[in-house]
């Protein structure tokens, strides 16, 4: 039987949801860090200042209007921001004088099961962690990839070789088979996995694309300032 190995990445659930907020219960699905840094139109510090809720074309939107801090991504220099999220149960929980990291994320609002990941400023270590590199790095991409379809025996022996712009690095896996690794934007790069066939011995596996400002194109890659891909390619041995 000829082994089959899948890469894959991350990708973002958007449901939308039928009808008012109040005819059904809120059940959204929670974004990567990644992910919620890349749908943000705006990611900031704030202190709430007040909340307040109204109704728009049916739903139940929650109004907050912040304080602002630190700013990682979208317009600097305002006082305050004014931030929507999605009402019925939706919304973070939010209280007044609270210092937060804001996620404005418009299509949270309008696909209300989509969670937005504004959290307390002290329960927000990875995003705010990713937030500053982001800040710093922004024509930086994270590739990431995951294995499956291997046992683990495989998985522990296997390697994982990213090169990019003349430049070669060996990729670890995690006992689950995920890697990463960041390069700049507009590289053009390839990943090579070899694993251990019992029967034909070593085995390579390899795929390329190239990272473009601003959106994804490649199998396995997340982008900081664009949507997380969320493709999946098999690769089959011949």
């Amino acid at each position: 039987m000829r082994e089959k190995v899948l890469i894959g990445v991350f990708g973002v659930l958007l449901v939308i949801a039928a009808g008012s907020s109040s005819a059904y219960a809120c059940v959204c699905a929670s974004p990567s860090v990644c992910e919620g840094h890349s749908l943000a139109e705006q990611v900031f510090v704030g202190t709430l200042i007040s909340k307040e809720r109204e109704e728009k074309d049916g739903r139940e939107v929650i109004v907050a209007r912040f304080r602002t801090g630190k700013v990682f991504k979208g317009v600097r220099g305002e006082l305050t921001k004014t931030v929507h999220f999605s009402g019925g149960g939706c919304e973070p929980m939010l209280s007044i004088g609270e210092k937060y990291l804001v996620f404005d994320i418009p299509v949270s609002v309008k696909y209300s099961l989509f969670c937005n990941p504004t959290r307390r400023l002290r329960d927000a270590a990875a995003f705010l962690k990713y937030a500053r590199y982001a800040a710093k790095h922004p024509n930086d991409f994270s590739i990431s990839g995951h294995v499956i379809g291997l046992p683990a025996s495989s998985l522990a022996k296997a390697s994982v070789k990213l090169s990019y712009n003349g430049r070669e690095t060996i990729l670890r896996l995690n006992a689950v088979g995920e890697y990463a690794a960041t390069i700049p934007a507009g590289s053009s790069y390839t990943v090579e996995i070899t694993f251990a066939n019992q029967i034909t011995g070593s085995v390579k596996r390899l795929a390329s694309s190239q990272v473009v400002d601003g959106r994804t194109i490649s199998f396995s890659s997340v982008s900081l300032r664009g949507s997380c891909d969320d493709r999946r390619i098999e690769l089959k041995e011949h």
